[in-house]
């Protein structure tokens, strides 16, 4: 007994049984295929973080790092201030000739 295309009814019928599975190992493929894109997308999303956060680290060091250089050249000028005034005791003011 032939069916369509000259496959024979017991071929059709093994051919049938076999097509849920193999659509299933596409429906598979095709959700590991979506998940690797998802991965890839999340590693560069993290990269790109993680160097925006190292730039955003050197800059607030950077920063502070000058704030404690204005903060110590603003004390010195202050103590000069003071030693040029006489105010600070022990210490004569600096001779300007």
């Amino acid at each position: 007994m032939e069916a369509r295309g000259g496959v024979q009814a017991g071929d059709a019928a093994s051919y049938s049984a076999a097509l849920p599975r193999l659509v299933q190992e596409t429906e598979l493929q095709k959700m590991l295929a979506d998940e690797k894109m998802r991965s890839e997308q999340h590693k560069t999303n993290y990269q790109m973080l993680k160097a925006e956060h190292t730039r955003s680290v050197v800059m607030s060091s950077d920063m502070n790092w000058d704030q404690g250089a204005q903060k110590l050249s603003a004390e010195g000028a202050r103590i000069e201030a003071l030693r040029v005034l006489g105010i600070v005791e022990g210490v004569s003011p600096s001779p300007t000739d």
